[in-house]
């Protein structure tokens, strides 16, 4: 995957991407398979367990037989869609931040074997594509883009368009099938354009929201850092209070 890039980047980077007419048919579910077990043949912990493992704030983690951890039951997790903590797994669902739909195109195909659909997988684990997050919101979300849903609240909207716009260039340039029509692609740039000045895009499942505008802002730093009201060198130390200086994100 490429090297991180800011919301300006994301947006021209995303500008540059071909479009479709309209979205590609014959998507099929099944084709992509369910979890699976990678690193430790016979561990039983597949994919869904590991994630939850990992993105447990307590290592205190309870499973339903202690003599054999396969299915998680307890922990501590915050939705990073919800910002709501949860304990048991079961309120739990394991999120393709593209989806399985969005991928589909992006592969121009459904995988044509099993081996294809392991080998998609294990990228989603490596690039940071699953997140465990509310399972009501997992489902609100669906195979939607931010085009269409944002998590609703604006605290965290920024940085769940950065991870989806990084992740969706990412897998653009490596599989090389457009997956995105002309709307959808000018609207997820306005959004990534919006979060760089320092606003907050609306949420567009939630009727009447609104765009939260950016601040006026008398400087932008793009290398440098904002301080006050204006840049200084990023190794500095900053010691005078936010002035109208804007950082780029």
């Amino acid at each position: 995957m490429p090297e991180p890039m800011r919301h300006a980047e994301l947006a021209r980077a995303l500008e540059l991407l071909p479009t479709r007419d309209q979205p590609l048919e014959g998507y099929n579910r099944e084709a992509w398979g369910r979890w699976h077990d990678f690193d430790s043949p016979g561990d039983c912990q597949d994919t869904r367990a590991e994630t939850l493992i990992a993105a447990s704030e307590t290592r205190d983690i309870r499973f339903s037989n202690p003599d054999r951890p396969c299915t998680v039951v307890t922990g501590r997790w915050t939705c990073p869609y919800t910002l709501k903590t949860f304990t048991y797994a079961s309120d739990l669902d394991i999120d393709h931040v593209v989806s399985l739909r969005t991928m589909f195109e992006l592969v121009g195909r459904n995988p044509i074997h099993k081996w294809e659909a392991l080998d998609i997988e294990m990228g989603f684990i490596e690039h940071g594509n699953l997140l465990a997050v509310d399972d009501s919101t997992n489902r609100s979300k669906g195979g939607r883009k931010p085009s269409a849903w944002l998590p609703e609240p604006p605290l965290v909207r920024c940085d769940f368009l950065k991870r989806y716009s990084q992740l969706f260039v990412g897998y653009a340039v490596c599989y090389g099938h457009p997956a995105f029509t002309d709307e959808e692609q000018e609207t997820m740039a306005r959004q990534n354009r919006l979060c760089s000045a320092g606003g907050i895009p609306a949420a567009p499942q939630i009727d009447g929201d609104v765009d939260v505008e950016p601040p006026v802002c008398c400087k932008t730093c793009r290398t440098s850092q904002a301080c006050g009201d204006s840049c200084i060198a990023s190794w500095k130390v900053c010691t005078r209070a936010p002035g109208c200086a804007c950082q780029e994100l």
